[in-house]
C-alpha cells in the first residue's frame, strides 16, 4: 500500500515522489526515510483537496512507520481517538484555548488514529541541521560571578503591613534561600516606583496624601507608611537568607512636599543601619529620575547630579561608610551618560556601581514569545550592555555596572509571554548573556502578590506570587514559571566566560550557546538554551568543539511537558534536572546525567548535544 487517497477529489502519490496538496502544503516523500506508507479515507467524501485545511469530518489516517526516527506530525484537533496496533504511538501535547494541538510521535510502526481537524492542516516537522560552535579557550574573558541572579521589588512591600506579611514569612525565605544558595552573596533591591510613593517616619507622623499603595492614585489609605517596625521585618529576612539589601530612599517628593526631604532620607538610612548592619549593601537615592518631569530639558540631568549630591552627604553625616547605587534611569543613553560625565568631573566618584534598568519595552501594546525570544531583541540587550559597561569601566570611574531593575517588558510585563515557560527559558538566556557582555551585577524585578492580579500586587514576569487571596495575606508565595530559569542561572554558577563561535551566524536565532570556565582547575560549563517550537520542529544536534581534552560531562535539562510549550504559564510539568520547587520553596534537586565526551587527537575533545525544541540544557564538563 502506497500513497494517499481523499474520496473521489482526491489524488495518488507514490513512492519517492513529495506528496503536496492543491492548497500547497507539502509533505515529505517516501524517500525521507520517514513514512513508509500511509492513507487517509474521509467517512463522508471532502469537496475538495482544499478543505483538509478545515476538515470538519473524521478522517481515518493510517500509518506505517520505520522504527522511531525522529519526525513528528502536528495537527489541530478538537477531539481524538487512538487506535493503537503493535506497540503504537505517544500521543502529547494537547491544548490551546477551545481548540486542542496534537503531536504525534511514532514510537515503531503500524498504529491507527482517529481524529477530528480543525484549523490548520498536517504538516511534518524537519529535522534541522546540525549547530556547529567551536570554543575558545585561549581567550577567557575576566572572572564574573554574575550570572546567579539577583532580585527586586517595589517599596511598598517595605509599608508596615506588607513587610510583617512577607518578610517573616518562612516560605519567602526558603525561595530565597533557593534561589541565593548558600555559595554566594545575594541582593534585593528595594525601589522601584513604590521608591517614590512610599513615606518612612521614625516618629509616627501622619502619612501624606501623596504616599499612597498604587502608584499615581489620590486615595490616602496610608499603605505607603514604612516604619521601624518594617525595618524589623527586614532585619529577620536578612538573617533567615543572608541577603543584602540595597535601599532607595524617595527624591521625586522633594518637590512636592518637603516632608521628602535630604533629611528625611538620611535618618531612613541610619535606622536602615542600625537594624540590618552589613546587611545593607547599598543605597539609591530615587528611581528612574530621567522620568521626573522637574528633570526634564537639557538642565534637567545637572539639577538632577545637584539634588544627589545633596542627598549623599546628609545620608553620609547621618550613615558613614554607605556604599551607594546611582539612581538606575529608565532608559541607557542620554541621561544615564550625563550622569556619567559629571561623575568623571569629580575629583574622585562618589558612586559604587552605574546602575541602569532594563526591559525589552513596556508591554502595554508590545510584546511576544517570538519577540522575546528573537534575533532582535538577543542584539538589544547586547548593545545595552555594552553602553553601561564602557562608561563603568572608563579607568577614571572604574564602577561595576549593574542592572538594578530588569525584566522581559515593562509595565508589568506581558500576559501568557512575560510568564511563559518561554520567559524561564529567556530569563536562563539573558542572565548568561548580561554576565558575559560584563554586566556584575543583574536584578530581576519581582513582586509578591496574587498570581494574575494587576500591578502594584503582580507582574506577569514575577518570579514568584500567591496562588490565592488567603496564601498572599499568609504570606506563602510560590515559585512561578520564570522562577525556574533564575534558579538555571544559578546553577551555572561562576567562571570566564570563553568565546563561543558558530559556524552558520544563523543558528543564533534560535540556539544560543554559553561556555564558562572555572576560575580553578579543568572545569567547564556549557549552556544550550533552544528556543524552536515543539510543534514545529525536532530534535537538534550541537556539536561543541571544546577547545582541549575532557575527560567527563553530565547535564540536566530545563524543560516542561505541558502541551503548551513554550506557552506554558504554569509550573506543573517544569523540571529541572527531573526536579521542580514546592510550594514550600524548597528545589528537589537536579539529577545529573552522563555525556559522551569524544576525543579528537591528542589535546581537544567535543560533545554533541541532543537539544530539544524548548529547552535548555546545562552541561558539566572535567
Amino acid at each position: 500500500m502506497h500513497g494517499l487517497k481523499l474520496g473521489s477529489r482526491g489524488w495518488d502519490d507514490y513512492p519517492g515522489q513529495p506528496r503536496k496538496w492543491a492548497n500547497g502544503v507539502t509533505f515529505p516523500g517516501r524517500n525521507a526515510g520517514q513514512v513508509a506508507a500511509w492513507r487517509c479515507s474521509p467517512l463522508t467524501p471532502l469537496a475538495t483537496a482544499t478543505r483538509f485545511r478545515h476538515c470538519p469530518n473524521i478522517l481515518y489516517i493510517i500509518l506505517s512507520c520505520r522504527a522511531y526516527g525522529g519526525w513528528i506530525m502536528n495537527g489541530t484537533i478538537k477531539s481524538f481517538r487512538l487506535a493503537p496496533r503493535r506497540h503504537g504511538v505517544d500521543l502529547q501535547r494537547f491544548e490551546r484555548n477551545a481548540v486542542q494541538k496534537f503531536v504525534l510521535r511514532a514510537a515503531t510502526s503500524f498504529s491507527a488514529l482517529i481524529v477530528t481537524c480543525a484549523l490548520g492542516p498536517v504538516t511534518f516537522a524537519q529535522t534541522p541541521a546540525p549547530v556547529n560552535v567551536t570554543l575558545s579557550q585561549s581567550q577567557p574573558g575576566p572572572f564574573t560571578d554574575a550570572v546567579r541572579p539577583n532580585v527586586s521589588i517595589n517599596s511598598y512591600w517595605l509599608n508596615d503591613q506588607n513587610a510583617a506579611i512577607f518578610f517573616n514569612s518562612t516560605t519567602v525565605a526558603q525561595l530565597f534561600n533557593t534561589l541565593g544558595g548558600s555559595d554566594a552573596v545575594r541582593r534585593l533591591r528595594i525601589g522601584g516606583s513604590g521608591g517614590d510613593t512610599t513615606f518612612w517616619t521614625s516618629t509616627n507622623e501622619p502619612t501624606p496624601a501623596w504616599a499612597t499603595y498604587v502608584p499615581g492614585s489620590t486615595t490616602q489609605d496610608g499603605r505607603g507608611r514604612i516604619t521601624p517596625a518594617s525595618l524589623t521585618a527586614l532585619r529577620n529576612f536578612v538573617n533567615r537568607t543572608g541577603w543584602g539589601i540595597v535601599l532607595t530612599v524617595n527624591l521625586r517628593q522633594r518637590v512636592a512636599s518637603p516632608a521628602s526631604d535630604a533629611a528625611r532620607a538620611a535618618n531612613f538610612v541610619a535606622a536602615a543601619r542600625a537594624q540590618l548592619g552589613s546587611g545593607l549593601a547599598a543605597v539609591q537615592v530615587g528611581n528612574e529620575p530621567d522620568l521626573y518631569g522637574v528633570y526634564g530639558g537639557g538642565s534637567g540631568p545637572g539639577t538632577y547630579f545637584s539634588h544627589w549630591r545633596q542627598y549623599r552627604t546628609a545620608i553620609e553625616q547621618a550613615a558613614p561608610n554607605t556604599r551607594y547605587y546611582m539612581a538606575a534611569t529608565a532608559s541607557i543613553g542620554g541621561f544615564l551618560n550625563a550622569f556619567f560625565q559629571n561623575e568623571l568631573a569629580l575629583p574622585s566618584p562618589d558612586i559604587n556601581a552605574l546602575t541602569a534598568h532594563h526591559y525589552n519595552g513596556c508591554a502595554t501594546n508590545f510584546g511576544s514569545i517570538s519577540n522575546l525570544t528573537s534575533r532582535g531583541v538577543y542584539d538589544g540587550q547586547i548593545n545595552a550592555a555594552q553602553f553601561i559597561v564602557s562608561r563603568a569601566a572608563n579607568p577614571d570611574l572604574n564602577v561595576p555596572a549593574v542592572l538594578d531593575e530588569r525584566n522581559s517588558y515593562s509595565c508589568a510585563g506581558r500576559p501568557a509571554v512575560s510568564n511563559s515557560f518561554a520567559a524561564a527559558l529567556w530569563t536562563l538566556d539573558s542572565s548568561l548573556l548580561f554576565a558575559r557582555e560584563g554586566i556584575q551585577r543583574h536584578y530581576l524585578h519581582s513582586m509578591f502578590g496574587r498570581c494574575g492580579d494587576i500591578a502594584p500586587e503582580y507582574g506577569w514576569y514575577s518570579l514568584f506570587c500567591s496562588p490565592d487571596d488567603a496564601a498572599r495575606n499568609a504570606g506563602a508565595v510560590q515559585a512561578a514559571v520564570p522562577f525556574y530559569g533564575a534558579l538555571a542561572a544559578r546553577l551555572v554558577g561562576s567562571g570566564h566566560f570563553l568565546p563561543v563561535t558558530f559556524a552558520n551566524s544563523d543558528d543564533l536565532n534560535q540556539t544560543r550557546v554559553y561556555a564558562l570556565r572555572a576560575a580553578s582547575g579543568n572545569g567547564l560549563t556549557v549552556v544550550v538554551v533552544n528556543y524552536s517550537d515543539p510543534d514545529s520542529s525536532s530534535s537538534r544536534v550541537v556539536n561543541v568543539d571544546l577547545g582541549r581534552l575532557y575527560a567527563s560531562a553530565s547535564s540536566i535539562v530545563l524543560q516542561t511537558s505541558s502541551a503548551s510549550d513554550l506557552s506554558a504559564t504554569t509550573t506543573a510539568g517544569i523540571t529541572l534536572g527531573g526536579g521542580s520547587v514546592s510550594t514550600t520553596g524548597v528545589f528537589s534537586g537536579a539529577t545529573w546525567t552522563n555525556v559522551p565526551v569524544t576525543p579528537v587527537g591528542g589535546s581537544n575533545s567535543s560533545i554533541a548535544i541532543t537539544s530539544q525544541p524548548a529547552t535548555a540544557t546545562i552541561i558539566r564538563l572535567n
